[in-house]
């Protein structure tokens, strides 16, 4: 261990806690070789974390095989036949870090995340307080073990007690007390104080189980980071180049010019630089602790009404949106989590503002009772009608999209008439249902009628937009009234017989007079008036979709036509049937 004279802490001193082999221990706990399907312990096996078919973590045993990071998986193998491989998950690694984090926060705050296994903190404020870096260190190292031995106390405690407890089921109980257990055991940490984060993040990395801190006097991170090698930077392209250029270590690297740097290396190659000089400038970025804002009620006994549903979720709809006007902040989009005795229920909502207590009721509400939107404005009494989904007994509420208060305030100038829309569609959405209130948007496809979307107000188109690209589809100017369903029409040649095309995409005949049906009855009655004659056509146009799915294959040829009245149509037809799908207005 490095001993620092006394003198006060520098601001720039950094403090770098490391947990070596995170994505490892992450990997091994048993609960995540339990998700895995396989519960074989793996505390003596040699295991490496592959990402992108290299190795990006090994464990002790692996290390003593040969097993090397960067390795490539197949050379990995070869090295060790009895190699345990696991795909990397930084979600896990980052999951299972945060009560390590956690730790650390409760000794000092201020705690910013480098990746899952190592963080960072400023070392003056704790330095000053526990009175030196060296004690700093020792109460870091003391916590995080004291911290992995309580929680292997309490995983042994729950594990006796586990067999005897009914009140919840075997998986969901056992899931979340290995999940406790596993993710605060630390059976190796490491601390390195020195000036910068990268020089911080070198010195943690150079410690030993024997020796686990490592300070770095202020002022020594330059002649500490000189005899490293050049690989130390984590840049792959200047690894492979600067050893070939005869620069093996951060000393020789940072002892070029740093203008001739940045003018041969660019920016990477000039940030590189001020790192292997301890030049670095960047400060500690705590992270920013968010307060949960879920909020959950559970019915005990269950309910199966929806109006006793929703007045037993209006205080908790209340308290939801007052801790989000607390942040200054408001919801757009909800996610509510409906569990019954039967199923589970979730779904996402939006609302074209935002959402208040009222509204996150009436999501609840309709979501409960699927069948009954747009229909408890006649119907009178579907709000105390039967749930949709059996009876409830959790109900949890989280915000799936938060944007600040300030972007979603009332404005004061020319925007009353859009409120008083906004209030006015809301109250009778609100009455009559989730589904009553429709919004025309542009979607995407070939077809016409594809491309016109009714969604409820509020809500997010579910298909793509019309942009495309959408090969084959009519360009401008557009029709201006498309039927949905087309309308039965008919198209014949001089000698009265219907116009087909054939494979080739050729006409049977020269078309003359087409005929198309003034309303779509049950029968699909042609109109009494006679056939107009046709002045002008355009077309076959093919349109062949989803020719690999047998129940939504749809192969049609389009044609334009304007008869002597001056009426266009666009049509369609396949296997000499024919059909309006719009008309030019």
């Amino acid at each position: 261990m490095h001993r620092s004279p006394a003198q006060p802490a520098d601001p720039g001193r950094t403090i770098v806690v490391w947990v070596p082999d995170w994505p490892v221990i992450a990997a091994t706990t048993p609960s995540a070789r339990r998700a895995e399907g396989d519960e074989a312990p793996l505390a003596s096996a040699p295991v490496a974390v592959i990402e992108k078919g290299l190795v990006f973590a090994c464990s002790a045993a692996a290390r003593s095989a040969g097993i090397r990071r960067g390795l490539r998986l197949r050379e990995a193998q070869a090295r060790c036949v009895d190699l345990v491989t696991i795909a990397n998950d930084q979600v896990l690694g980052l999951r299972r870090f945060e009560p390590i984090i956690m730790a650390v926060e409760q000794l000092m705050p201020g705690v910013q995340v480098i990746r899952a296994g190592m963080c960072a903190v400023r070392a003056r404020g704790p330095v000053r307080f526990y009175g030196g870096e060296e004690k700093t260190a020792a109460l870091l190292i003391e916590r995080l073990r004291g911290a992995a031995g309580d929680a292997d106390k309490d995983a042994d405690k729950d594990a006796s007690n586990g067999a005897g407890n009914d009140s919840r089921s075997e998986s969901e109980s056992g899931n979340d007390r290995n999940d406790r257990s596993d993710t605060t055991t630390v059976p190796d940490c490491r601390v390195g104080i020195a000036d910068g984060l990268f020089a911080a993040e070198q010195a943690a990395r150079s410690t030993t189980a024997s020796a686990p801190v490592c300070i770095i006097p202020a002022g020594d991170s330059a002649g500490f980071l000189a005899p490293l090698p050049i690989a130390a930077l984590g840049i792959p392209s200047l690894s492979a180049l600067l050893p070939k250029l005869g620069m093996h270590t951060l000393g020789s690297f940072a002892a070029l010019d740093q203008m001739q740097v940045r003018h041969r290396f660019g920016e990477a190659g000039s940030r590189a630089h001020t790192l292997a000089r301890a030049a670095e400038k960047t400060a500690v970025v705590p992270r920013a602790v968010q307060k949960e804002l879920d909020v959950q009620v559970d019915f005990e006994p269950s309910l199966d009404r929806a109006d006793q549903i929703a007045f037993a979720l209006r205080p908790v709809a209340e308290r939801f949106t007052a801790q989000l006007a607390e942040q200054h902040r408001v919801c757009t989009a909800i996610r509510v989590r409906i569990d019954s005795e039967k199923s589970v229920s979730e779904q996402v909502w939006l609302h074209p503002r935002w959402f208040t207590a009222a509204d996150v009721i009436d999501r609840v509400r309709w979501q409960v009772q699927p069948n009954s939107q747009g229909s408890s404005g006649s119907s009178g009494n579907s709000d105390n009608s039967d749930t949709g989904l059996g009876a409830v007994v959790r109900v949890t509420v989280s915000p799936e999209t938060v944007d600040g208060a300030g972007n979603h305030e009332d404005g004061l100038w020319s925007t009353a008439p859009d409120e008083r829309i906004h209030h006015g569609l809301a109250r009778v959405q609100g009455i009559l249902g989730h589904d009553a209130v429709l919004t025309a948007v542009i979607g995407g496809g070939r077809m016409l009628a594809d491309r016109q979307l009714l969604v409820p107000w509020g809500d997010r188109p579910p298909a793509p937009g019309g942009s495309g690209p959408w090969p084959g589809r009519i360009p401008a100017p557009l029709p201006g009234s498309v039927f949905a369903p087309p309308l039965a029409a008919r198209v014949v040649d001089a000698a009265g017989v219907s116009v087909g095309v054939d494979e080739r995409g050729m006409l049977s005949a020269v078309p003359v007079r087409v005929q198309v049906a003034e309303t779509l009855g049950s029968a699909k009655t042609l109109s009494p008036t006679e056939p107009v004659e046709i002045a002008a056509w355009a077309g076959p146009w093919p349109v062949d979709e989803r020719w690999w799915d047998a129940s939504a294959a749809r192969s049609v040829n389009r044609f334009q036509v304007l008869d002597t009245t001056g009426c266009a149509w666009l049509l369609l037809e396949s296997h000499r049937v024919w059909q309006a799908e719009a008309r030019y207005d």
